[in-house]
């Protein structure tokens, strides 16, 4: 695996907040969109087996699409040896979760009173995902900012 070519800007709230957030949890829980949070989540973690979970930022599948998701958490998983989860947002695009399902995504968060949740959730339970109607609290690194080097 090749180094990361990102240089963090230094924004010392976020890295206090995050350095308090990772000290005082047992699981973690991030919001993420690009590439270069796994790697700034990855140079500052400190525990290894503290199971880690990531969150899209919300209606993300409309805007960025299944496939960048599902991309982006592949690579990432490869950076961690912590255990891994992932959620993808789909908001109420119950086509484009229903596309989330059938690539194989496993757990996505759905507006539970869109006029499609109970369809979407027979499908689920049939595909052995989970539905979730409700955002986890995370820690939203989608604010941190990086440049190329």
């Amino acid at each position: 695996m090749q180094a990361h070519k990102f240089t963090f800007i230094s924004q010392k709230n976020i890295i206090f907040s995050f350095n308090k957030y990772t000290t005082d949890t047992n699981a973690y829980f991030f919001t993420v969109n690009h590439l270069s949070q796994f790697y700034f989540i990855n140079s500052h973690i400190k525990n290894n087996y503290c199971p880690i979970t990531f969150i899209s930022p919300q209606n993300a599948v409309a805007y960025m699409g299944v496939r960048w998701w599902m991309q982006l958490i592949k690579f990432g998983k490869q950076l961690f040896s912590n255990p891994i989860d992932d959620a993808l947002d789909c908001y109420d695009n119950a086509g484009l979760a229903l596309a989330a399902l059938r690539l194989g995504q496993k757990k996505i968060l759905f507006n539970s009173k869109s006029k499609q949740f109970n369809l979407l959730k027979n499908r689920a339970d049939s595909l052995q995902a989970i539905i979730l109607t409700k955002r986890s609290e995370s820690f939203d690194l989608t604010e941190l900012r990086f440049s190329y080097f």
